[in-house]
């Protein structure tokens, strides 16, 4: 499920592009519904995946990252208020920030 939604969100994501005039911002705006839904799923899928396999517990601190994510996924999915889009960007940015020095700390 999880790798199919991305497919399916990348897939959205890409506009075809024609010779005439592109507004990149009506475009993103004009897919957001479809396109963040299948990022829910997608962090639907990663809380649930690790304890249905037996790999981890549900309730782990990593989760609520993952919760942060689905419910600013829904809220972009469901609102156009700038505003809500750039602070989804703003901590997707942060979350992967603080991923790059974790992995960096770990292979050290």
């Amino acid at each position: 499920v999880g790798p199919g939604a991305l497919v399916v969100s990348s897939y959205i994501l890409i506009p075809e592009i024609d010779g005439d005039g592109f507004d990149l911002k009506d475009y993103y705006f004009s897919i957001r519904k479809p396109f963040f839904i299948c990022l829910a799923i997608v962090s639907a899928w990663s809380v649930i995946v690790e304890p249905v396999l037996g790999l981890g517990e549900l309730l782990e601190i990593k989760r609520i990252f993952s919760l942060i994510f689905i419910v600013l996924f829904v809220s972009c999915a469901i609102s156009a208020r700038r505003s809500l889009h750039y602070l989804t960007a703003g901590y997707l940015c942060f979350h992967l920030l603080l991923l790059t020095f974790v992995i960096r700390d770990h292979i050290q």
